[in-house]
């Protein structure tokens, strides 16, 4: 019996410890969120990284029933029905959470706050203020263990759905008409005006000088 417990206690910490490792190895990055399929939309949930608070758990719930837990720095995506939809966290209990009436086409942000409180703090869920608070981020998605839904995406299918999405061709662009190359119109060259040659004295002609007018002396007469 106590052999069994050992031997138990053993695969369990091997276990974690293949768990811890495999969490180690990701690395952050910047995530895509896919369009939804069709009819349908998207709740992406997500926890800023960070040591404070971390030991409490952010378990994601819907109607009561657990959809995941958020570490810090984790996310997931919850493909939805169209219709209103209410998530709130274990800690927070029915009275605090976000509502959604869900549109096809849909894509929403919310994100998992820690709250201080008397003895030990709480996770609460917010609609983020800023658009960015996402997309401008480096994430780790959270890891099979954790999810509990069926609606939440797998690395594998979100994988698959990015994939998709950057496969869909993108519009061709209207190619331009091409126009006509101009004909330039001929240049219009202005006639020549025909010089007038002055008048030359014709060849061998003789040069004619004007003659003196005579000059009269008429005598006087004392």
């Amino acid at each position: 019996m106590k052999l069994k417990m050992m031997s138990a206690a053993w695969a369990l910490c091997l276990a974690s410890s293949a768990a811890f490792a495999q969490e180690a190895e990701e690395v952050a990055k910047p995530v895509i969120v896919p369009p939804p399929p069709a009819g349908k939309a998207e709740v992406v949930f997500f926890r800023q990284p960070g040591y404070a608070g971390s030991a409490i758990s952010c378990a994601v719930q819907e109607n009561g029933a657990k959809v995941a837990s958020l570490p810090p720095g984790r996310f997931f995506i919850v493909v939805a029905e169209t219709g209103r939809h209410t998530y709130t966290t274990a800690s927070s209990g029915t009275d605090n959470g976000v509502f959604f009436d869900l549109k096809p086409g849909d894509i929403k942000y919310v994100g998992c706050t820690i709250v201080p409180g008397f003895w030990v703090g709480k996770a609460d869920l917010e609609i983020p203020i800023r658009d960015d608070a996402f997309s401008t981020k480096m994430w780790k998605q959270v890891t099979p263990d954790r999810i509990v839904s069926p609606n939440v995406l797998t690395k594998a299918q979100l994988a698959a759905a990015m994939a998709t999405s950057s496969a869909s061709p993108a519009a061709a662009p209207v190619p331009a008409v091409a126009s006509a190359p101009a004909t330039a119109a001929p240049a219009t060259v202005p006639a020549a005006t025909p010089a007038v040659a002055a008048p030359s004295p014709s060849a061998g002609a003789a040069v004619t000088s004007p003659t003196p007018a005579a000059v009269t002396t008429t005598p006087v007469t004392k």
